[in-house]
């Protein structure tokens, strides 16, 4: 019996020196019934002409203008095959084992998640642990471990999953197109209509770290996105986990906050850190040293101008 056919979305950017060793890896899947959508978005380089040599019955190459990764990504989905049952998002300028398809189609789940690593310009690796074995969470608005499962950010990116396009198809799922955390949104709203998520151990998604990819933009928005994520998932999740919930998005708040204070703008975060979400993830942080414990401390007081001084 053949095995289902699984689409792989890859929006592309600019990302030429990168695409080569991306696309090899895609490439080599041992998982015999795939396909690859391909889809630039408006490169300025020779991304393009790159991809268009990887082309192929079972490889679709498309291009578009430029209007970012959300709608890329769901400009993919809407070529994906009506056969294909599955869908993995593989970024260009990252890399995937040659058993990431197979592994995360045999691991169960309505949702099917790896563990990543990490690749730092400086050459060192790290993991990100989806799980310490294979596992399937049930019951998940309840479910302690399942919502512990996001404070180490496994659910920040569509990567490293292997997704049902019968709940996307059936339920119009869609990235939205914001300035930041569109890809957990996705994932999140994705979630609702699980019933299990499968866990495996492997390392199978590489990210790679690259010098310069991090931008230094910051908009009030940021703060305004993450408020509208914790409100939909302490609706969602059980009044039991909100602890969880609030620790998860505590680090988000903190890093918005600190890339505007590295901005010179001690001024805006000021009305969001008296919003009542913001105050209680700030609550649910538990320091690690005296250094984060000063810097914590003055931010949740709104002593800005002294934090940017000491630290930044």
């Amino acid at each position: 019996m053949q095995l289902p056919l699984i689409s792989i979305v890859i929006p592309v950017y600019n990302t030429s020196s990168y695409l080569d060793r991306c696309l090899r890896s895609v490439m080599a899947q041992d998982y015999p019934n795939y396909e690859v959508i391909i889809v630039d978005d408006g490169s300025l380089d020779d991304s393009l002409a790159r991809c268009r040599r990887y082309e192929s019955d079972n490889t679709k190459v498309f291009t578009k203008p430029n209007s970012g990764p959300a709608e890329t990504r769901n400009f993919g989905l809407d070529k994906c095959s009506p056969k294909a049952r599955y869908v993995a998002f593989v970024d260009s300028d990252d890399e995937i084992k040659s058993d990431y398809l197979s592994n995360l189609y045999s691991t169960p789940g309505d949702l099917k998640v790896c563990s990543l690593r990490h690749k730092h310009p400086d050459g060192s690796i790290d993991i990100q642990a989806a799980s310490s074995g294979t596992e399937l969470l049930t019951d998940l608005p309840n479910n302690h471990d399942f919502a512990r499962r996001f404070e180490n950010g496994i659910f920040n990116s569509p990567c490293n999953k292997l997704f049902s396009l019968d709940i996307i198809r059936s339920h119009n799922l869609r990235f939205k197109a914001i300035r930041i955390m569109e890809d957990i949104d996705f994932v999140v709203n994705y979630l609702h209509h699980c019933v299990n998520v499968g866990f495996t151990p492997a390392a199978l998604y590489t990210y790679i770290h690259r010098d310069g990819s991090e931008t230094s933009r910051v908009s009030t928005e940021m703060y305004d996105n993450y408020i509208r994520l914790h409100t939909e998932m302490l609706q969602w999740f059980n009044d039991d986990l909100e602890p969880e919930i609030n620790r998860f998005v505590y680090p988000q708040y903190m890093a918005i906050t600190l890339r505007f204070l590295s901005n010179g703008d001690t001024t805006s975060p000021r009305p969001y850190l008296k919003n009542p979400l913001i105050i209680k993830a700030f609550a649910s942080h538990e320091c690690g040293s005296m250094g984060e414990r000063v810097m914590h401390t003055l931010i949740k007081s709104r002593m800005l101008g002294v934090a940017k001084r000491l630290f930044l």
